[in-house]
């Protein structure tokens, strides 16, 4: 079985790009630039639970797997999948050092 025949689902991959404001020279604005029917594999990973300000907050990560260069590239880029919006969270990973799949660790806000 191949790998590509694992990305059994499709997502929609929102590559960030940030305006750098002109006033203070920091990031501004972000615009995103979407690609739709991104054939991946995204299952999750973790999940954690803490108390912030009184209130409980949870957090569940995924890991997304993607053909080489297909999969969002760097932290604000976003995936749409099964109606779920999921951040990036830091860089992709190519474990194999092959150029031939790449591994991004998601996130997704979970209020509980």
């Amino acid at each position: 079985m191949s790998f590509h025949s694992l990305l059994n689902e499709s997502c929609t991959v929102r590559i960030a790009t940030v305006s750098t404001d002109t006033t203070t020279g920091y990031g501004g604005a972000v615009s995103y630039t979407d690609t739709p029917s991104v054939p991946c594999n995204i299952q999750q990973a973790s999940t954690s639970e803490a108390v912030e300000f009184g209130k409980r907050t949870g957090r569940t990560t995924y890991t997304g797997f993607f053909a080489y260069g297909t999969g969002p590239q760097a932290p604000k880029d976003r995936v749409t999948w099964r109606n779920r919006s999921l951040e990036c969270v830091g860089y992709p990973k190519d474990p194999a050092g092959d150029l031939h799949h790449e591994e991004t660790t998601l996130a997704e806000p979970v209020n509980v």
